[in-house]
């Protein structure tokens, strides 16, 4: 018996060895025809250009746009990054369907706030509804009248006596002590100026490398892994304040974290806070500046 086995294992690896040649066979000559976008491998195994794309994320996009094309692939971290740069391919993204866009997220969710695969797909599409109808433009009237008020508060005390005067700088500043505050509630902003600035300047590090963040392994954005680490922190403690206290407010924070399940508030408070900041801030911006 045992000699028969041994007389057929050589005809045994070489039925594997074909199945493996047919089925490579098979891949290769149904995608022959397949036009894949040009691929930036790098020269370091497993990191390729993470390196290179880390240090200056905007002029390595823009370098490789203009060798190899409005669309290109590149290896960074063991991970293949494919960049549609012009914006008439969208929409044959966005309307396929293939796109499966909470898979799609699920990674970069992971990378820039530390929610696990378990708590991602308990929470995310009812997280997704709350927000979305807390903000829709029916519910909006019931915020404004907290954003005037904040905003009034903001004026009467900003300090702005210069001729010529930062207009971003004014914006985070008004988007940050007026929004904020009406969407998590009090608490949320340090208390002294200072620490508010501090608090603004860490947001503003993770909001602009958050895109890179959500790809690359943290080691290669230091700056960025230690913004996201203090907004993670304060949250944790604001969380921790507010379980010793018995009173709930009515924001969208609040109703948030009630809506959670698991252990991870601080973690889907730093996303609500990029979501609710990262867009308003520039839009704000360019519409006071081309006004």
């Amino acid at each position: 018996m045992a000699a028969s086995l041994e007389l057929l294992q050589p005809a045994l690896y070489l039925v594997v060895l074909l199945v493996i040649a047919f089925i490579l066979s098979v891949n290769l000559l149904g995608s022959k025809n397949v036009k894949y976008p040009p691929v930036i491998k790098g020269w370091i195994p497993w990191l390729g250009c993470a390196i290179d794309f880390g240090k200056a994320p905007l002029n390595f996009i823009k370098e490789a746009r203009e060798r190899h094309g409005v669309i290109f692939t590149f290896y960074a971290a063991g991970q293949r990054m494919t960049f549609l740069t012009d914006v008439s391919d969208f929409h044959v993204f966005f309307n396929s369907p293939q796109a499966d866009f909470q898979r799609a997220v699920e990674e970069a969710v992971k990378n820039t706030a530390g929610i696990n695969k378990v708590d991602f797909f308990a929470n995310h599409r009812k997280i997704h509804d709350l927000v979305k109808g807390r903000l829709s433009s029916s519910n909006l009237h019931k915020l404004t009248p907290k954003v005037a008020r904040q905003l009034e508060d903001y004026i009467r005390h900003a300090n702005i006596t210069n001729n010529e005067i930062d207009l971003m700088g004014v914006v985070r500043d008004v988007v940050f002590t007026a929004v904020v505050p009406v969407l998590f509630g009090d608490g949320i902003l340090p208390q002294t100026q200072q620490d508010i600035k501090h608090f603004q300047n860490q947001f503003v590090q993770f909001d602009s490398s958050f895109e890179h963040g959500s790809k690359l392994p943290e080691f290669l954005l230091k700056d960025w892994a230690k913004s996201k680490h203090f907004l993670l922190n304060r949250f944790y403690e604001v969380l921790q304040k507010k379980s010793h206290t018995n009173v709930e407010e009515d924001t969208l924070f609040q109703a948030m974290v009630c809506s959670l399940e698991g252990d991870c508030a601080p973690n889907y408070a730093t996303l609500l806070l990029w979501a609710s900041l990262a867009n308003a801030v520039p839009i704000t911006f360019w519409t006071l500046a081309l006004y």
